[in-house]
């Protein structure tokens, strides 16, 4: 099989042949179908619950959703057409290899930054912002990943294409070195500020130990964003190297035998991918407020708001607090609402 540097292959050299689908093909598509029922589900849960959509935690969580929803709707489906018919168009071939080795992780990882930033703020600073500051902030977070992938991706994936050569279709004579610029832009540099920002929140958050009375409330719901950006960090990261080293691999090396790295770690990659998205819905409900608004008994808000009680009763301070735990300064009075009983007599509004 003919190959360029660049990964996009001349339709001439390559055979036609319509395989059956495998127990792998099957598989692939099956969770996929699971990942798309999940994730438009998560998007419509919560941008119908009022408590949910005035969180813009949970926008920036739908911004996650949409990035996992463009490997289901796009990647996967002909990812698993080429494996069972290696003939695809061009146009989309090309496309296919944007968003597969370059776009998507870099678009991905950033909105999961965005969250994390989003999380960081709230557990650092003291008291809140005003609303059109808030939503103003989450609107520049939801759309900078998009508006960021296209300014650095797309320049370098197609300056790096280079000249299509007119004697074969959907060959490009171009420079690889660009596409390893794309695949180290795609997935190091979020890493790089992932993980600086989540581990900075998590070492204030264990260093402050002075409380004050108005905190009480908030300790849990800072350590709970403690606890999930740090979760979903260190899943995201993980979940995405084999398709960095796959990518790495298929742009420094030139071995295009049936044993080779680009053939296999591809399908090893995607598997991994799929799995990926097909675990993050699960993962939300490490949120109360997620969990709390599921109709399912076993969430019911009676168990969590007792659940909370027993957590904050056991970290109060036993001499300074004055004022008693009431089931109305849980944290499901919170979010959303407004917190009664400030030690000031002035009420105050908190966004978790």
């Amino acid at each position: 099989m003919h190959k360029m540097d660049d990964g996009v292959y001349d339709k001439s050299v390559i055979p036609t042949d319509v395989h059956h689908f495998s127990n792998t093909n099957i598989g692939q598509l099956c969770l996929t179908i699971w990942t798309l029922g999940s994730h438009l589900a998560l998007i419509g849960f919560i941008l119908c619950c009022k408590r949910l959509r005035k969180n813009p935690k949970n926008i920036l969580i739908v911004n996650i959703s949409l990035t996992n929803l463009m490997v289901g709707l796009f990647i996967v489906p002909f990812l698993v057409h080429l494996q069972i018919n290696a003939y695809l168009p061009c146009p989309l071939r090309i496309a296919l290899k944007l968003f597969n080795d370059y776009l998507h992780v870099f678009v991905f990882l950033l909105t999961v930054l965005s969250l994390v930033i989003e999380r960081s703020i709230f557990v650092i600073k003291e008291g809140s912002f005003t609303t059109p500051i808030r939503w103003g902030l989450t609107i520049i977070l939801f759309l900078a990943p998009w508006i960021i992938g296209v300014i650095i991706i797309l320049p370098l994936f197609y300056v790096g294409m280079g000249e299509a050569d007119p004697e074969r279709e959907c060959v490009y004579v171009g420079d690889k070195n660009y596409f390893i610029a794309a695949q180290v832009m795609s997935y190091i540099f979020p890493g790089f500020l992932i993980v600086p920002v989540a581990l900075s929140t998590g070492v204030y958050h264990v260093r402050k130990n002075e409380l004050k009375p108005l905190e009480k409330v908030l300790i849990l719901l800072k350590r709970e964003a403690v606890m999930v950006i740090s979760l979903v960090t260190v899943f995201s990261l993980v979940m995405e190297v084999p398709s960095f080293v796959v990518g790495m691999l298929n742009a420094t090396l030139s071995c295009t035998a049936p044993f080779c790295i680009g053939l296999k770690g591809v399908e090893i990659a995607l598997w991994v991918r799929i799995v990926k998205i097909s675990i993050f819905p699960f993962l939300w409900l490490s949120y109360s407020d997620i969990r709390s608004c599921l109709p399912c008994v076993c969430f019911t808000k009676l168990d969590y708001i007792i659940d909370h009680n027993r957590e904050l009763r056991a970290i109060e301070a036993p001499s300074d607090d004055t004022q008693p735990l009431k089931y109305s300064d849980t944290a499901l009075s919170v979010w959303g609402a407004t917190r009664r009983g400030d030690a000031r007599g002035r009420d105050e509004e908190y966004v978790i």
